[in-house]
Order: C-alpha cells, then sequence, then structure tokens
C-alpha cells in the first residue's frame, strides 16, 4: 500500500531504518495562538460610556427623553413597636377515633372462615356441618360400578373431602352459605 504527501503523489511508506527522520508527535510544536485585539480600546472607568454617534440632548428647556429618578436627600427611618399577646386554650375534649376497616370478601372453604355476618353484623367464626353433596353420590355410584363390595361404596358419605361445608352463623343460627365441591 502506498502513502501520498501534500503534493498528491504515492510513495512507498518509509522503512524501518528510516524511522529517526519522522518526527514524533512530542516534537511537533503547535504554533502560538494570535491574540486579536480590538480595534478600539474600551473606555476607562472614569470616562462616561456615551456611544459614538448619538449626540448627546444639550437641550435644558424640554424634558429629557432619558429620565433619571432622584434620590430622595433625606431618609426618614420610621419604627413600630408592636406587642403581641398569646393566649392557649386547653379544650379537655378528648379527640375523635375512627377506625375503618375494608371490607373483606371472604370466600367460604370447607374449613370455618371469620367473617362479619350478614344477618346479625358481629365478626364470627363459622359453624361448619358437612352433608353429602353432588361429588359424594358421584363416587358412590363410580365405586358401585368398579365392584364396591361389601358397603365401600359408602366411604364417600364419611370422607370429608367428598362432602359440601354449609356455613351458619353461631350467634344467630341462620345459614350463611355452602362451599360445594367441585
Amino acid at each position: 500500500m502506498a502513502c501520498s504527501d501534500e503534493s498528491g503523489s504515492k510513495s512507498p511508506p518509509p522503512s524501518y531504518s528510516n524511522m529517526d527522520e519522522i518526527p514524533l508527535y512530542d516534537e511537533i510544536i503547535p504554533p502560538p495562538p494570535t491574540i486579536k485585539t480590538p480595534a478600539t480600546p474600551p473606555p476607562a472607568y472614569n470616562e462616561p460610556n456615551i456611544p459614538q454617534g448619538i449626540p448627546l440632548n444639550t437641550c435644558t428647556g424640554g424634558p429629557n427623553p432619558y429620565p433619571i429618578l432622584n434620590q430622595p436627600t433625606q431618609i426618614a427611618a420610621v419604627t413600630q413597636q408592636q406587642q403581641v399577646f398569646v393566649q392557649q386554650s386547653v379544650n379537655p375534649v378528648a379527640p375523635q377515633v375512627i377506625v375503618v376497616q375494608p371490607q373483606q370478601s371472604t370466600t367460604l372453604d370447607d374449613t370455618p372462615a371469620s367473617i362479619v355476618c350478614r344477618y346479625c353484623h358481629q365478626s364470627i367464626v363459622t359453624h361448619v356441618e358437612y352433608k353429602p353433596g353432588v361429588i359424594s353420590w358421584l363416587m358412590c355410584v363410580v365405586i358401585s360400578f368398579l365392584g364396591g363390595i361389601c358397603g365401600c361404596c359408602v366411604i364417600p358419605f364419611f370422607v370429608r373431602g367428598f362432602l359440601d361445608a354449609h356455613h351458619s352463623c353461631p350467634l344467630c343460627k341462620r345459614h350463611i352459605g355452602i362451599y360445594t365441591r367441585k
């Protein structure tokens, strides 16, 4: 691969023996930065800064188009004293405490549940009575067809896993709900 110099002519890259002739990056000295000086020097602090080309208002009879606000010559200090009386009153009324509990949608299952009775509005643990349902009768028929002998077909009526759970309130004795097996 060939290298091109500033004139655009292509020459082969330098060999390793000519490495002493090639300047290293740290030997290249950048030119000093040029400092541009303004054509006109800035005004001195004691000279008024008047833009060139704008004439001064020399009219004394007319209103000044650039009004200067006058500062007051006398400053009067006004002090005011005010007495503040703070009276605290203590009310012997106890604060009212309101406890709000969110409604819990408790689903009934085959064990007693802690709920609020919808009839007597008391917080209770339900009374559960287990009664045979559709699943117990279905299991009885299946066991009979499979040759259930010696009364084995009545086993589902004694196993709690095949019975429906009927929930009732222990206080008002009203029926709350039924958990049916699926």
